[in-house]
C-alpha cells in the first residue's frame, strides 16, 4: 500500500494552505507472487544503472536518492517510466484505490472542528481512507500480509486497527470475513513492490489532474476499484469505478484547486 499527494490542508492559524495536493489517494496492489515482481522490477531498474545512456541524468546520482535507489514515477524521467509502464502492464495485479479531494476533505475538518472541536489529524484521515478502502477487499481468501509504504515511523497497531474496523463493518452487513491480516511497514526503496503501487497512482493522479489518458490505459485493466469518495453526482457514497464501470476521463469530476 501506498499514498499519493498530501493531507496538508491548514496552517497553524487555520487558514487553507496554499500550494498543496489537489488529491490525496491511498492504494493497495494484490499481488500473488510479490518475489517475482521484486526480482522483475528490480532487475529493470539494474539495467537502467548499468546503461551508459542514463550516466549524468540527475536522478541516477547517489546523491539525489531517486531512480538511484528506488523507481518513483515523480522523479522518473520519461524513458524511463515508459519502460517501467511497459513492464508493469505484463505484471498481473489487482489494484484498489480510494480517493479524497482537498477542497472536500478542507469543508468536513471545518465542519467537524465546528460541531465538536476536533481537529482532523493526518493519521485520522489516512487511517479513515484505509477503512473505506477496505471495505471493497475481498475477506475470504486466507491469510495475507499488508505492507504500508513508511514515510515517517510505522504505525503498524494503528493500520491494523483501521483494517479491522472494515471487517467489524462488513461482518454487521452479513458478509463473509474469514482473512487474518498482518500489518507491516518499509520504506519503498526497500521493496519494489510498492514502487509499483506507487506507478499505478501515479497514472492516476496524472488522469485527474493532468487529463492525460495514456498512463492509465497502460493499466486500466488492472484495476479492480476505483472510489472518488468526494464525487456524489449520482451516488451518495462517491463514484464508484469497478471492471463493469471502468474509469474514463469522460466521467469523472473535474478536481478544483
Amino acid at each position: 500500500m501506498d499514498e499519493s499527494g498530501d493531507t496538508d490542508m491548514f496552517d497553524k492559524k487555520g487558514r487553507p494552505l496554499p500550494n498543496v495536493s489537489n488529491l490525496f489517494m491511498i492504494g493497495l496492489a494484490i499481488i500473488d507472487d510479490p518475489e517475482d515482481v521484486r526480482a522483475k522490477l528490480d532487475n529493470l531498474r539494474n539495467q537502467f544503472l548499468a546503461d551508459p545512456y542514463f550516466t549524468g541524468v540527475p536522478s541516477f546520482q547517489d546523491d539525489a536518492k531517486k531512480t538511484a535507489i528506488m523507481l518513483h514515477a515523480k522523479d522518473d524521467i520519461p524513458e524511463i517510466r515508459w519502460k517501467v509502464f511497459d513492464l508493469l502492464s505484463t505484471i498481473p495485479v489487482k489494484v484498489a484505490v480510494v480517493i479524497r479531494r482537498k477542497e472536500d476533505m478542507r469543508r468536513d475538518a471545518q465542519s467537524i472542528f465546528q460541531s465538536t472541536g476536533q481537529k482532523i489529524t493526518d493519521n485520522i484521515i489516512y487511517d479513515n481512507v484505509v477503512t473505506m478502502l477496505f471495505r471493497y477487499i475481498s475477506h475470504t481468501k486466507g491469510d495475507c500480509e499488508i505492507k504500508f509504504a513508511v514515510k515517517k515511523k510505522p504505525r503498524n497497531a494503528a493500520l491494523l486497527a483501521a483494517i479491522n474496523s472494515s471487517q467489524a463493518s462488513l461482518k454487521s452487513k452479513g458478509n463473509r470475513v474469514t482473512t487474518r491480516i498482518k500489518v507491516s511497514s518499509e520504506h519503498s526503496r526497500n521493496d519494489a513492490c510498492l514502487q509499483l503501487t506507487d506507478y499505478y497512482l501515479w497514472a492516476l493522479n496524472r488522469l485527474y489532474i493532468n487529463q492525460e489518458t495514456r498512463y492509465i490505459d497502460k493499466l486500466k485493466d488492472n484495476f479492480n476499484v476505483i472510489l472518488d469518495v468526494d464525487d456524489i453526482r449520482n451516488m451518495k457514497g462517491g463514484e464508484l469505478f469497478t471492471r463493469h464501470n471502468p474509469i474514463e476521463l469522460i466521467k469523472i469530476m473535474p478536481v478544483s484547486s
